[in-house]
């Protein structure tokens, strides 16, 4: 079967701002303002990772016209990467809480009566709830 699979890659522009402030962060707000204003951006010589932004069956000229629905990317290669894992371990096989404050991971849990447990979860900050004690449901 034949794919059209977009690929990208970051390249990275700079400009240096100096800018005098009482705080770190009024430093990093002037910064920014001073930044968008400049005029002296300069290419630089490094660049992220390839990853893949869409991936169709067929062939597609341009990806972008007309808005088609890509196929589901792994997260292992999207930009962002996969989210870092969590493993909770258990004593007495229960846990309280398990908290995202922002973002996205993949959950682990291990009981010490049951040894690692067959699945792992993605919990994000905007869905943090992990079901009834020992969270050993299956959700997204």
């Amino acid at each position: 079967m034949l794919y059209t699979v977009q690929c990208s890659r970051a390249i990275y522009w700079h400009t240096t701002a100096l800018v005098i402030a009482e705080t770190h962060d009024k430093a990093f707000e002037n910064a920014l303002l001073a930044a968008n204003a400049s005029r002296d951006w300069k290419e630089g010589e490094v660049s992220g990772p390839v990853f893949i932004e869409a991936a169709y069956t067929g062939i597609i000229e341009d990806p972008w016209i007309g808005h088609p629905k890509s196929l589901h990317l792994p997260d292992a290669v999207t930009e962002e990467g996969e989210p870092p894992l969590v493993t909770i371990h258990l004593k007495n096989g229960v846990y309280q809480t398990a908290y995202v404050s922002s973002g996205k991971v993949n959950l682990a849990v291990i009981d010490d009566a049951k040894g690692l447990c067959n699945n792992i979860q993605s919990l994000s900050s905007n869905n943090n709830d992990l079901g009834r004690e020992g969270g050993n449901e299956d959700r997204d």
